[in-house]
């Protein structure tokens, strides 16, 4: 509207149609899996769907902590429960499983209240390193994505 007409309001014109035509793009909200940041982003997609009519297509989250081996937690404090270099290295051990695990827990906590929701949920894992969009476009399809 502010710039009436012309060439860039008539690319401006058919990109907002674009995104607005049904079937032809939807939203799709990024967030992370923790407790204040999904309540932050189920707002999000309610005052997208209230205010502008637009209702968010799907959330990925971003960074889900992968379930760690069964036995893992347990191995490791069998392991520091002995002496020596080994029970002190699996001392250490214990702390970042315990810590993985309470993560892990809080994340499955977080994302319980979306499941509630009804948007399609993709889930990204947590990677050691920044994924490459190759890892990306294979997890997403993994969650459903086209």
């Amino acid at each position: 509207d502010f710039l009436g007409a012309g060439p860039l309001f008539e690319m401006c014109d058919r990109v907002g149609r674009e995104l607005l035509s049904p079937g032809r793009a939807s939203i799709v909200v990024v967030t992370l899996p923790e407790r204040l940041v999904i309540e932050e982003t189920l707002e999000l997609c309610d005052a997208l769907a209230r205010e502008v009519g637009l209702p968010a297509d799907r959330v990925v989250v971003n960074r889900v902590p992968l379930p760690m081996a069964p036995n893992a937690l347990a191995d490791a404090r069998a392991l520091a429960a002995g002496g020596g270099a080994l029970g002190e290295a699996a001392r250490s051990l214990v702390g970042a499983l315990e810590a993985r695990e309470a993560a892990g827990a809080e994340a499955t906590a977080a994302l319980e209240a979306l499941t509630l929701k009804e948007h399609a949920i993709w889930r990204v894992p947590l990677a050691p390193v920044d994924p490459s969009a190759r890892d990306v476009a294979r997890w997403l399809r993994g969650e459903g994505a086209a």
